[in-house]
């Protein structure tokens, strides 16, 4: 201990040709004990006099309590002291200090709640934090014009020599920077100590749109007080000098328009260069946090580097301290919001796996966009993810106690889209997530130039989002484009359709066929017709009301080899001449409904809209009068759901294959806003009698009017045989902190039908029937060509010219 207090009581300079020495011969610098404390430092740590402590704590108490006060060390008292002057000041230029783990919580909260004042300094209202930040960097030596929120700037750094003038920056007492012999004798030699403070800057450009540069000319003037300027000096001014011995106070960094840092060459904290220097590369990475405009921020669980005690949990800066970077600054590949400044992606080849992350949108108005080119068909995947998880933070507090849960995966709505070279055509699109869903692209592209570009939109515009971006080539295999296949059919009518037969980057083998089923007959098979380019003609026979068709194609690839579309089943289509109304309720009476549920109050009741003005209908949603509503009663005005869920049931529906269910429903909360503790309107669909019932949909946003939603067999649920089709819909309130007001009105089940219509003679044959005309003669004649069994008008086993001259006695029959 003798030895290491007798080392570094020794001036810096002493020390550095020691350590050198040390060095060579093997040895270990003595890391016991740490600095001597300067002179002025050891005058600050003469304990404050009674009448002293008095009048220090009367120009602080604002800050912090008495009985914290007096439990300050001496230096602590007349720091906190000079500081709340010194920011008092019009003049004041913001800084933040940083602290060693351990130090005292009402210490930084002292010093926070001063530097709180400073920010709300009405002269100083330029300053407004945002995201736990203070302004950005204006005007830089290299930037002159500066930039806007989401834009990258230029920054340099410099190293004054030791023995320049550095002020009071936290209430410390003034002295000559001392940053060169300082870490000279840690380190042994200069470019060691200077490599980490590039790597650091280094490793925040990365992070953000930021480029940083060494300036390597320092003028020498006094610290924090000239903004940099090329071939002079830099923006960033890096110095150290005696600030409170060892522990608590680690090092200080000004805020923009000052990016000046003063580490503390009196604690022994530096000594330690374990893990490629963590400790000192956490310190600078830090105070450049507040360089940049970044705050403190809580909770203090070592997952943030901008906590307000330096952690050695991880390695330079965190989620969040990305995202509070790229809010100011945007992400490294900015700026690309126009076509001509698009981060280039190259040239794209089929199994490569294009991913970018640690990218941002830093608000509902930034655009990235990114090109690349493919060179032979592909198959293109393109997927947009938002990054993150929920964690707590909020402002530096004496207990870090002011925190809300953050989730930013959930403040912008992202898009993504596909664009052509020139950026005015957009090829395929995706945004049909809602905040921060995954949006995904899947497309075939011909050889050439593209663009993908992502963007958001937000309730809130000044959030940002962190997202990755994906881009997947693959080989461009046979497709078919089945998006053209009719729904419907009208009956006894043949219908053709075109298909689009994509070979990507292979060839067709042979001709396609179109599988045909129509539940009936069994199955066939026909050839396609080609029309031209990746053209194919599809021909479907005239199928009967008694028809359910269902269609596929088959063909082969020279690679591929068989494909078959769909892979599995078929292409249901419906054979049909209108849509029939299956169900429809207008409230007015009855039909059938049950009413269950475990609500304590607000059951489902029917009848004319009370309109309470608490969050009810004032009136039903078709003008009929009465709708379903819950605990709609004129005895009470509270008329709202509680303690539970009220389920009202439908009677048997017929939700047949084809039918669609329209209905419209009300959900309302008072006060309006966010839904609290799960309450929600379901819908369910049953389609086995009510045995079993799937929830097809979950309304979690209120609204004071009412809307509407339409249901799709086949898409929301599978048909059902007649009569066994349920509805559900479920009203809850889990306890009795909202008003939740629901109703349902205007129930409607529609579906295609098929009406056969009888002929009005045995010569009517043909489509339009229910006369003779032409059609029928020209339908007779072709079945004589072919020997239909249909031409055996007579008959008697054979198509001869009595067939033809008994169809032409008929035909002249009226219907």
């Amino acid at each position: 201990m003798i030895e290491a207090q007798t080392f570094w009581a020794l001036p810096p300079d002493h020390r550095a040709k020691i350590a050198e020495e040390l060095r060579a011969i093997g040895a270990e610098i003595p890391a016991l004990g740490g600095p001597a404390l300067s002179p002025a430092l050891a005058e600050r740590a003469i304990p404050l006099t009674p009448a002293e402590l008095d009048a220090a704590w009367a120009s602080v108490e604002r800050f912090t309590t008495r009985d914290a006060f007096e439990r300050f060390s001496p230096i602590h008292q007349r720091m906190l002291v000079n500081f709340a002057e010194q920011v008092a000041s019009p003049d004041w230029i913001p800084v933040m200090p940083c602290f060693a783990p351990g130090s005292s919580l009402d210490l930084i909260h002292a010093f926070d709640e001063v530097i709180s004042f400073g920010f709300s300094n009405p002269q100083r209202n330029d300053i407004v934090p945002i995201f736990e930040q203070t302004a950005r960097w204006g005007p830089t030596a290299l930037d002159p014009t500066g930039g806007g929120q989401g834009n990258p700037t230029v920054l340099t750094y410099s190293f004054p020599a030791d023995g320049t003038f550095v002020p009071s920056g936290v209430g410390e007492p003034a002295g000559d920077n001392d940053l060169n012999a300082f870490l000279d004798g840690i380190y042994g030699n200069r470019a060691t100590w200077r490599a980490i403070y590039d790597q650091i800057f280094d490793r925040w450009g990365q992070l953000s749109g930021n480029t940083y540069i060494l300036e390597p000319n320092d003028d020498n003037v006094d610290l924090f007080s000239a903004p940099g300027v090329a071939g002079v000096r830099g923006d960033l001014r890096m110095a150290s000098k005696p600030i409170d011995g060892n522990g608590n106070t680690l090092a200080y960094n000004f805020f923009p328009q000052n990016g000046d840092m003063v580490l503390d060459s009196a604690d022994n904290f530096y000594l330690n260069t374990s893990g490629n220097s963590l400790r000192l590369r956490n310190i600078l990475a830090h105070e450049h946090g507040h360089g940049m405009g970044q705050l403190h921020t809580c909770p203090i669980e070592q997952e943030k580097l901008m906590e307000p005690f330096i952690s050695l949990a991880f390695d330079g800066p965190q989620f969040d301290d990305i995202l509070n970077a790229q809010r100011h600054y945007g992400d490294p590949n900015e700026p690309n919001d126009t076509v001509g400044a698009a981060t280039p992606l190259g040239s794209l080849t089929i199994g490569q796996n294009v991913f970018r992350s640690t990218i941002s949108l830093d608000d509902d108005a930034d655009i990235d966009l990114y090109s690349f080119s493919v060179s032979q068909p592909t198959s293109l995947v393109v997927t947009l993810s938002v990054l993150g998880r929920q964690y707590n933070a909020g402002p530096q507090t004496s207990n870090c106690n002011e925190l809300q849960p953050y989730d930013p995966t959930i403040f912008l709505d992202p898009a993504l889209e596909v664009l052509d070279a020139a950026g005015t055509s957009v090829l395929a699109s995706a945004d049909a997530g809602g905040l921060g869903d995954r949006e995904q692209i899947s497309l075939r592209l011909q050889p050439g130039d593209y663009l993908v570009r992502a963007s958001a939109d937000s309730p809130s515009g000044d959030q940002i989002i962190a997202y990755s971006l994906q881009l997947i080539p693959q080989f461009a295999a046979v497709t078919i484009d089945a998006a053209a296949v009719p729904a419907t059919v009208p009956p006894n009518v043949p219908v053709s359709f075109d298909v689009e037969i994509d070979p990507g980057a292979e060839q067709l083998v042979g001709t396609p066929v179109l599988r045909i089923a129509d539940g009936v007959t069994g199955v066939t098979t026909q050839p396609l017709t080609s029309v031209g380019g990746n053209l194919w003609r599809a021909s479907l026979p005239a199928f009967g009301c008694e028809a359910s068709p269902s269609i596929g194609f088959e063909l082969r690839g020279s690679v591929s080899g068989a494909v078959n579309v769909p892979s599995t089943g078929g292409l249901d289509i419906i054979v049909t001449d209108g849509d029939v109304v299956l169900f429809a309720d207008n409230a007015e009476v009855d039909l059938g409904y049950s009413v269950a549920g475990n609500a304590g109050d607000g059951q489902w009741t029917l009848g004319v809209p009370q309109n309470n003005g608490r969050g009810d209908p004032p009136a039903d949603f078709d003008g009929s009068g009465s709708a379903w509503l819950t605990n709609n009663t004129a005895a009470t005005d509270n008329s709202d759901v509680d303690d539970g869920e009220t389920v009202l049931t439908s009677p048997a529906v017929d939700l047949v294959r084809g039918s669609t269910v329209t209905y419209a429903y009300w959900f309302n909360d008072l006060p309006s806003g966010p839904i609290q503790g799960g309450d929600t309107f379901r819908v369910q669909v049953s389609t086995d009698g009510g045995a079993t019932y799937a929830t097809v949909r979950t309304v979690a946003s209120v609204s004071d009017a009412w809307r509407t939603d339409t249901l799709v067999e086949g898409v929301d649920f599978s048909g059902s045989d007649p009569d066994q089709g349920r509805l559900r819909f479920i009203a809850s309130d889990i306890g009795t902190q909202n008003v939740i007001e629901a109703g349902v009105d205007a129930i409607e089940v529609v579906a295609p039908s098929c009406t056969t219509p009888s002929p009005c003679s045995s010569a009517d044959i043909a489509d339009p029937f229910g006369v003779v005309n032409a059609a029928d003669v020209d339908e007779f004649v072709a079945l004589l060509e072919i020997d239909d069994p249909a031409a055996d008008i007579l008959p008697d086993g054979t198509r001869d010219f009595i067939d033809t001259l008994v169809f032409l006695v008929t035909a002249q029959a009226e219907c």
